[in-house]
């Protein structure tokens, strides 16, 4: 019942375990034969060399690790405090991790709902992703091959990206900044000009296009004022015949200038339309207008332009002189000879 005073420890181990309480400060050279695990750990690690296929039911009191890990793990509920040098042979996972992570990953992934906090070394084998991120980034050089299902939680992002994308996108909500495309601008002339308030033209587009907007050349008939509204009117097919027929025009857009966007006969005011217009090749009418009897702005046109001769091209737009008219769709103050002073701006 009680455990053998010998200094020098048995060669031959019993085949049936002590029946001792206190558990011996000397371990045999040779594993027990016994198929019982003994439940009183020894105090030293064996020195055998052949690793117990029974665990002890509680850990290891030694602070030296043993260097041939057991076959199966450890029914203790009581992790170790010093892990063993090489990894488990079980393929039985344990189901308390050690509080160290190991060196050596494993070669599929952890079934474990709860992520590591101390990332592996080194990226694991695994052709599969783990569906739970670590908390902190991989200290590894190496990019995994394999990204996980989820987003890291992390909030330092990693210094080595993956090399292949995430199957979920980014939940960041800043997005990646990327500028619109400029747009082409074929400019008529700013000057010489005069006044109407409006001027009504044809457009032949070539290639298709996106209309965006003009510039066109505007001014304060007296002094400022909040009544600064600018109307842009189309039509499919030459304006010619439709001069009175607002039935045939559609009004496609209306800006009221703000006193600081109207920037003085000659000079350039901005008036982009809120949708872009798809334009198929072919002619169009057009007719930019403000209202003389209600606006506080009058815009200018240019000068001895012949009625339907060409004044601006590129290789996709064709812009044509027309007719000043004033006030709208009032043929008796039309005038003949005007061009459109100003720019069209558009995307292909």
């Amino acid at each position: 019942k009680a455990p053998s005073k010998s200094v020098v420890p048995s060669t031959h181990p019993s085949e049936a375990p002590s029946k001792s309480v206190s558990p011996s400060d000397i371990p045999s050279k040779a594993p027990s034969k016994s198929m019982v695990p003994s439940t009183s750990p020894s105090k030293a690690p064996s020195k055998s060399i052949i690793p117990s296929t029974s665990p002890s039911k509680a850990p290891s009191k030694s602070v030296v690790p043993s260097t041939h890990p057991s076959k199966a793990p450890s029914k203790s509920v009581v992790p170790s405090t010093h892990p063993s040098k090489a990894p488990s042979k079980s393929v039985i996972p344990s189901d308390i991790p050690s509080k160290t992570p190991s060196d050596i990953p494993s070669e599929t992934p952890s079934k474990s709902v709860i992520p590591s906090t101390s990332p592996s070394k080194t990226p694991s084998k695994s052709i599969s992703p783990s569906g739970f991120p670590s908390k902190a980034p991989s200290k590894s050089v190496v990019p995994s091959v394999g990204p996980s299902r989820t987003p890291s939680k992390s909030v330092i992002p990693s210094v080595v990206p993956s090399s292949t994308p995430s199957k979920l996108p980014s939940k960041s909500m800043v997005p990646t900044q990327k500028p619109p495309p400029a747009p082409e601008v074929l400019t008529t002339a700013f000057s010489p000009t005069s006044g109407d308030s409006g001027v009504m033209f044809d457009v032949v587009v070539v290639n298709a296009i996106k209309l965006t907007g003009f510039d066109v050349n505007l001014g304060f008939v007296s002094s400022s004022g909040s009544n600064n509204n600018v109307y842009f009117y189309y039509k499919s097919g030459t304006y010619v015949g439709s001069v009175t027929s607002e039935g045939s025009w559609t009004l496609y857009e209306t800006k009221n200038f703000l006193n600081d966007e109207v920037k003085g006969y000659g000079s350039a005011s901005t008036f982009d339309l809120s949708t872009s217009l798809s334009l198929s090749p072919g002619t169009y009418g057009f007719y930019i207008t403000v209202d003389v009897s209600t606006t506080n702005v009058g815009q200018h046109h240019l000068n001895n332009k012949s009625t339907g001769s060409l004044i601006a091209s590129d290789s996709n737009v064709q812009i044509y002189a027309g007719i000043g008219l004033n006030p709208r769709f009032v043929s008796f103050f039309s005038s003949t000879n005007k061009g459109f002073s100003g720019s069209i701006k558009y995307l292909l």
